[in-house]
């Protein structure tokens, strides 16, 4: 089986989870983007002087960065990602295929406002932000609390095969067996969070969790 052939089997309507494993995320952060968020909150309400606004817009960032920086862990990218702007790692995201177009949308709209340092903001620029920031989290954090770790995904109309599938965060990698029921022999691929196979089985991947 090629790995062309493989994404069409885990694409395909008639494929389903026969078996799998969740996790939640083990997250090396001492604030989270909850956290953050709630930090923006109260600063926003906290009146609208020059600091309150700043630091509501800081911290409403600070979760935004750190939501995204939770993901690239969840997929396996941080090693990787550590190097990468914040562009780039959206643009890791949009190629999951896990941020809806409309919130995409709105995050690159208001990305000038957080870039520029030295301009103070106005409270519905601060409050709009936020909004922003707790949709991402929200559409997101299924990603961080209940990951799909180990699974098998069969067929009903390839019944005599299946994917035994294995993800190692630690190693940024995926093993993907291709098993055939009572062969002992397996085709296997093992895929790098470096190579591209790795978005692209990633993304038909949650999109097949997602279905189920």
């Amino acid at each position: 089986m090629e790995f062309s052939e493989v994404i069409d089997f885990l694409s395909n309507d008639n494929s389903y989870w026969s078996s799998r494993g969740h996790e939640e995320i083990d997250i090396p952060f001492d604030v989270t983007p909850s956290e953050y968020l709630s930090f923006a909150e109260f600063d926003l309400e906290s009146g609208t002087e020059k600091h309150s606004l700043i630091n509501a817009l800081s911290n409403a960032k600070r979760s935004l960065d750190c939501q995204i920086d939770c993901l690239m862990i969840a997929f396996g990218f941080f090693g990787n990602s550590k190097k990468w702007n914040v562009p780039k790692k959206i643009e890791t995201l949009k190629n999951l295929g896990i941020i809806a177009p409309r919130i995409l949308n709105k995050i690159n709209s208001v990305r000038n406002l957080v870039e520029h340092e030295f301009v103070v903001p106005n409270k519905e620029q601060v409050s709009d932000f936020i909004d922003i920031v707790a949709l991402f989290n929200a559409s997101t954090e299924k990603h961080i609390f209940n990951f799909p770790r180990d699974s098998q995904i069969e067929h009903d109309l390839i019944k005599e095969v299946f994917l035994d599938i294995k993800f190692k965060r630690n190693q940024r990698n995926i093993k993907i067996e291709v098993r055939e029921k009572g062969v002992t022999d397996r085709q296997i691929f093992n895929i790098d969070s470096s190579h591209d196979n790795y978005i692209i089985f990633m993304k038909h991947y949650i999109e097949n969790f997602s279905k189920s």
